[in-house]
């Protein structure tokens, strides 16, 4: 038998039979597996650099990077680090919950699966509560026209976000008549919507600081920020968030609810969802739209208004949940298939990478980063097939199975 003389290598190759791997004439060969190495540009392999504990926190999981800072939960906390020490900045529902995080103009957006709160400078809800106690009306005299007239209020944070509005009231005012509001205790502002004489569109009409405990509305404007008689309610904690065009999408189940535009907190009940025919398992937006997968199929939500959106099947297998990542240089997404990993582009096209030569094995479960090292660029994903004993816990505990994806 005459020696081969192996000078490289090409990958990994699981699907040719072990005695048959592809070997190519410059003497670059295939390799059955590779654990805890790199290939390098020379076609080598070289060990990984180790690694240094920098954090000790029971149960920790779920971290996110946000500019010089990161996020994680442990346990029943969720903590910023800044790489050296943690802070606590807020308490979650239980000791297993899963955390997803949703960059956002107004700050870091994060739900458990129970509350969607957003972290800027301190972790509150997203959507303020509702006005408690109940602002009171009266009717005086001022410049209104007579005719009934409807009343709405709700809460305004310091972001800005707005809470569910009232159940609307209607009020018989009579002519040269005023609206008068009276209101204590409140630790948010108010908002007060009022409709035209007779109307049914709410209009913004002033607003009432916490610093004060009244507001009279002499005469209508009936311009400004609108809103209709519908109902209107807090958008469900998801699984997965994200931000796309102005709204904040939420995964529960089968369902992908999306906010009102810059009411991040809102959505209306009636309205504002995309229903699956299985759990999802990824929101992914991208300029050019929303990609939502199961673990069956992936689909394309197109346009920048998912509330106007036409959706799509772009291929017939779908994601593992918790596996999405970005490429830095190319802002595209990445995420792991049952058929191994994709790289996604910003406008509805897919791209398998390595399921020619490698099979995957099954998973329910992962976690995904993008790393990059002596100038090569690579997906690295860790799989689970089951969910850890205990709870609700994905994205952080997985099976001894590292699998070096895409490599530019």
């Amino acid at each position: 038998m005459q020696p081969v003389r192996i000078v490289g290598f090409t990958g990994i190759n699981n699907r040719a039979p072990v005695d048959r791997l592809p070997m190519d004439g410059d003497g670059l060969s295939a390799v059955r597996d590779a654990v805890n190495v790199d290939m390098t540009q020379a076609k080598t392999f070289q060990r990984r650099p180790g690694f240094s504990k920098i954090l000790d926190l029971p149960n920790c999981r779920d971290m996110h990077e946000a500019g010089y800072e990161a996020y994680v939960a442990s346990s029943d906390k969720l903590y910023s680090f800044d790489g050296s020490g943690v802070t606590e900045v807020a308490q979650l529902s239980s000791s297993f919950v899963s955390v997803a995080y949703a960059d956002s103009p107004i700050g870091v957006i994060w739900s458990d699966g129970f509350t969607l709160n957003v972290i800027n400078g301190s972790s509150r809800r997203i959507s303020p509560e509702s006005p408690n106690p109940m602002p009171s009306v009266s009717i005086g005299s001022g410049s209104l026209v007579g005719g009934t007239y409807g009343i709405r209020f709700a809460s305004l944070d310091s972001n800005g976000q707005q809470s569910a509005p009232s159940t609307p009231q209607f009020f018989d005012v009579p002519e040269n008549g005023s609206i008068n509001i009276s209101v204590s205790g409140h630790t948010n502002s108010i908002a007060i919507f009022m409709t035209a004489v007779d109307g049914s569109v709410f209009y913004r009409e002033t607003t009432i600081s916490v610093s004060q405990s009244s507001a009279s509305i002499p005469f209508a404007r009936s311009s400004g920020q609108s809103m209709t008689d519908e109902i209107i309610g807090l958008l469900p904690a998801g699984r997965i968030i994200a931000m796309h065009s102005g709204r904040l999408l939420s995964s529960v189940g089968r369902y992908l609810f999306y906010s009102l535009p810059w009411s991040l907190g809102l959505y209306r009940p009636a309205y504002d969802y995309v229903w699956m025919d299985q759990d999802i398992t990824l929101v992914q937006p991208v300029e050019g739209g929303t990609y939502i997968a199961t673990l069956a199929a992936t689909y394309f939500l197109t346009g920048t208004d998912i509330s106007k959106s036409s959706m799509s099947k772009i291929a017939p297998y779908g994601a593992i949940r918790g596996t999405a990542a970005n490429d830095p240089s190319s802002l595209n997404p990445m995420w792991h298939t049952p058929r191994g990993p994709v790289q996604a582009d910003q406008s509805g096209g897919l791209q398998l990478l390595q399921d020619k030569k490698i099979s995957y094995p099954v998973a329910a479960f992962g976690t995904s980063a993008v790393r990059e090292s002596n100038g090569i660029r690579q997906l690295i994903t860790t799989l689970s097939d089951a969910l850890p004993t205990g709870g609700a816990v994905f994205g952080s505990y997985m099976d001894a199975k590292v699998i070096t994806g895409a490599s530019s």
